[in-house]
């Protein structure tokens, strides 16, 4: 994309100072060019203000981004930026020269003084008549002239003409096509898009490989009805819905917005705005002779006399362009606009994708659909995302925010597609109507994570936080009601924390999974409803849906699988049958959902390969080690900081700790059993690590073991317990712990608990309450702890006195997550809801802890995101330590999936 501005004195923002890009940009260009300072950027350069010391002119310096250079290769680029170097017209802005230095891609073009259009159209709104046909057909004898020499601009729009003298100078010509000449088929790793909305033909937002000169020709259209409107052809309140309405709608009337418009102006824009290139003028002089009152000017199509709307009748062109969205517009995924109507009628499998907002795409979503296939909804609770429940129908181009729903984690519509119930962070079950109402509680005490069925029953089944068993309550209201049962022993080795429970088709009894640790195949498990008995059936995964004899689920490996049932039974009947590879899982929550009517949508799975990286205060990045890439769970860094201990999790649910050592640049592995082991910390002597593992375990618990941090796999039991431990901190001397564990029979999920270690054996509740407590980080001089609660409803950072009792302090504003203390003891760093690093200085005075201000550092959107763990460390620098997984790309959307897949099915001997 051009640079906004780039060549323009007057909006070039004050200042003098120099950013350390431009420092290595006026180094590499020593006694050639003085770099002056910054004047713009955008999403393909950063443009400079530099003097020419040869020829004593200003000039403007453009440099590609870092990436994109990298991506497009230095000899490339330049070989075809050359066209554009040829290029001399009176209205084109030339290039005066190009090229490398110190890694560095860059070309030169005058500095105008003067003003962009857009600056014009920002002050004006609306130009006189005669002046917007003037710019225009300047526009238009520059675009004619460069498409007979072969070259297509792609990216015309007010921004990159400027006016200089009152005359029309076409900026960045070329540009575009050099750099996508010169990508090829790497360029869409860049995320750039070549074209900018408002201005983009129809053609060229579809992707489509072959775009020629009509491209320009539409857009200069687009301009010309800005200047005349004072808005473009199209507007909207997101990209997908900019693009959507370019594919599906008239453009309105110029002169029932400006009567004054000459009828022959009118009809020579409305002609370049054709949305078929050969309906549109065959080339640019045309065009200018037509908003000139000369020539023939082909008869257009009516316009549209009031704002447009996306009609119900085209609905797959909006599909096509709300799934791709600009980023993905020229990397294969275009759908062909005339036939999609006919595929999806034929009942042919049609798939497309659903792209999000950079802070969403990023891993693990909650997604579910309606039964009749046409809305999906979906939630993500991780920093950077926008809280709440997006619902979007498939034949719409954008999605709503429910109202009501900041605080909803799982989700699900109700048989009629027309509400939907949640479970809230607070552990509440309600219900909201899409078209709009207060929500209503149906229950309390509901484990989120275990996700919901509202089933054709009128029920809403769910489960208990207090129990982990299966329940259920009417969607009318009333109580709830216990179904699942514990095994004997009543612990997590049969039937606790029933996830995902599903109502079998006959209504004769729930399925349901039971989660079993990262990586790990979860167990199935069936409620008979008739006698209300509870078993183990075998293993699977969480459960997506049931039919025709299958349960569908996704297992460890992400893969979409059909298990035979019996459903006479209650029982698994046959060899598992793959149907789709790559679906994510999030530990219990399986990024999928299908539909009634057959449509399938999923997240696909990310790579594990995630990297460490060093964030200082400032946002700036910089690898730990740039050859290291693996699937990290968590970090904690030594005491003396020389070493850093990590977790890597495997796809098959094992897990071990290993330990890098910074100096020498080497990662060795330090546990070796084949259990589960993460989520190290280390000992305040820097020769211990204590982990969490499910080694030694018969039914999967996860306790807190310690080993020498140079050692042999020689761990030793620090907390035996019959509840998952884990998340441990230290007091200073070492002789006191605090640590979450979880599954209390008689509590909560997560409850914070410390003691003495040596004789002493007794543990201590601090924080067991009706809520989630976690998190807990006790300050370096071991007075106080601060823990994560949800008891107000959703997530707060508190510090408490240590080991109490004594008064609790709010830390956090609007939520906050994963605590962890400065070095200092001053200053606690934790992550906002909104996908924040927040630093808050606190004060002591005698018994009390205050906080003092809080200050936000940077996005901790693109960073590994745990609510129930840290996931980052803080060093003695106060630089932070986080893992940056790869991002992911939106949800897959399969139309008349299980039609594809009923083959498969009825094979089954």
């Amino acid at each position: 994309m051009a640079v906004r501005r780039a060549c323009v004195i007057r909006d070039a923002p004050p200042g003098n100072a120099l950013s350390s890009a431009a420092e290595r940009l006026g180094a590499a260009l020593t006694g050639r060019y003085v770099v002056v300072r910054e004047i713009g950027a955008g999403g393909m350069a950063t443009v400079y203000l530099a003097h020419d010391a040869r020829h004593d002119r200003h000039v403007a310096i453009k440099v590609l981004h870092p990436d994109l250079a990298a991506t497009l290769g230095v000899d490339r680029f330049l070989s075809e930026i050359r066209t554009t170097a040829r290029l001399q017209h009176p209205h084109l802005l030339p290039l005066l020269e190009s090229g490398e230095a110190d890694g560095l891609l860059y070309y030169v073009m005058p500095f105008v003084e003067g003003e962009s259009l857009r600056a014009r159209l920002e002050r004006e709104r609306q130009l006189p008549i005669a002046d917007a046909v003037r710019i225009a057909r300047e526009v238009a004898g520059a675009l004619d002239y460069a498409h007979r020499q072969g070259v297509i601009h792609r990216d015309i729009k007010p921004e990159n003409i400027l006016l200089h003298e009152g005359q029309a100078l076409v900026a960045d010509f070329g540009i575009a096509l050099a750099v996508s000449a010169a990508g090829g088929g790497r360029l869409t790793q860049t995320g750039l898009s070549l074209g900018t909305p408002q201005y983009m033909a129809p053609e060229q937002a579809m992707g489509e490989k072959q775009i020629d000169h009509r491209a320009d020709i539409y857009a200069l259209g687009a301009v010309t009805y800005e200047m005349l409107a004072g808005e473009p052809p199209f507007t909207g309140p997101t990209v997908q819905a900019i693009v959507a309405r370019i594919m599906t709608d008239r453009v309105r009337s110029l002169t029932s917005q400006r009567p004054s418009v000459p009828a022959h102006v009118e009809a020579a824009v409305l002609t370049a705005l054709e949305k078929l290139p050969a309906d549109r003028f065959g080339s640019a002089a045309e065009l200018g002779a037509a908003l000139a009152g000369e020539g023939t000017i082909p008869m257009p199509r009516a316009a549209e006399p009031t704002p447009a709307v996306v009609r119900s009748a085209t609905p797959w062109r909006a599909i096509a362009i709300g799934a791709i969205g600009v980023a993905l517009l020229s990397a294969g995924y275009a759908l062909s606009r005339s036939s999609l109507p006919a595929e999806a009628a034929a009942g042919r499998v049609v798939r497309f994708r659903i792209a999000l907002p950079p802070a969403e795409e990023r891993a693990a979503l909650r997604i579910s659909i309606a039964p009749r296939g046409d809305v999906v909804a979906w939630t993500d609770d991780r920093p950077g995302a926008e809280a709440g429940i997006h619902v979007r129908r498939l034949n719409d181009a954008d999605a709503a925010l429910l109202p009501g729903t900041a605080d909803a984690l799982t989700h699900g519509f109700s048989p009629d597609g027309a509400s939907l119930a949640f479970v809230t962070s607070g552990s509440l079950l309600r219900v909201l109507p899409r078209s709009g109402g207060a929500p209503v509680t149906l229950a309390r005490g509901v484990d989120w994570y275990g996700g919901i069925d509202w089933a054709e029953d009128g029920y809403v089944y769910f489960t208990s936080v207090d129990s982990g068993v299966v329940s259920r309550v009417l969607a009318s209201g009333g109580v709830p009601e216990r179904l699942g049962t514990l095994d004997s022993t009543g612990t997590t080795q049969g039937f606790r924390a029933q996830n995902l429970p599903r109502l079998l088709p006959d209504r004769r009894g729930v399925i349901f999974s039971v989660y079993r640790g990262p990586g790990r195949e979860h167990d199935l498990g069936v409620i008979d409803l008739r006698t209300r008995g509870t078993r183990l059936i075998g293993q699977g995964g969480p459960v997506v849906g049931v039919y025709r004899g299958h349960v569908l689920c996704v297992t460890a490996d992400g893969t979409l699988r059909a298990l035979p049932f019996d459903e006479e039974r209650l029982a698994l009947s046959g060899d598992p049958i793959p149907l789709v590879p790559n679906v994510a899982v999030e530990q219990a929550v399986t990024q999928a959902a299908l539909a009634d009517d057959g449509t399938l949508i999923y997240s696909a799975a990310l790579s594990q390969e995630s990297q460490l990286v060093w964030v200082d205060r400032e946002g700036r990045e910089s690898p730990l080690n740039p050859e290291l890439a693996r699937a990290f769970d968590a970090v904690a860094i030594s005491p003396a900081g020389d070493r850093v201990a990590v977790s890597i999790v495997d796809a098959d649910g094992t897990g071990a700790i290993w330990v890098y050592d910074v100096a020498a640049q080497t990662l060795s592995r330090l546990t070796r059993d084949g259990a589960l082991s993460y989520r190290p910390a280390w000992a305040p002597d820097g020769l211990r690590i204590v982990f969490a593992s499910d080694r030694q375990s018969q039914d999967g618990v996860r306790q807190l073991w310690v080993q020498p941090a140079g050692g042999a796999d020689s761990a030793t039991l620090l907390v035996p317990s019959r509840r998952h431990a884990q998340e441990i901190t230290w007091t200073k001397g070492g002789d006191w712990i605090a640590y979450r564990d979880g599954y209390d029979d008689g509590g909560t999920l997560r409850d914070i608990r410390y003691r003495r270690l040596g004789s002493d054996t007794t543990t201590h509740a601090y924080a067991a309450t009706n809520a989630d407590e976690q998190n807990p980080a006790l300050s370096p001089d071991a007075r106080w702890l601060a823990y994560v609660s949800n008891e107000s409803g959703r997530d707060e950072v508190y510090v408490g006195a240590f080991p109490g009792p004594g008064t609790r302090t709010q830390i956090s504003s609007a939520g906050g997550t994963g605590p962890i203390w400065g070095r200092s003891g001053r200053e606690i760093f934790y992550r906002s809801l909104d996908g924040q690093m927040v630093a808050v200085d606190v004060s002591v005075s005698g018994p009390r802890i205050s906080p003092l201000n809080r200050r936000v550092l940077f996005s901790v959107a693109p960073y590994r995101h745990d609510r129930t763990h840290p996931a980052y460390d803080v060093a003695a620098d106060g630089r932070f330590l986080v893992i940056k997984p790869p991002a992911a790309s939106g949800m897959e959307v399969v139309l008349n999936w299980l039609r594809e897949v009923e083959p498969r099915l009825a094979r089954r001997p």
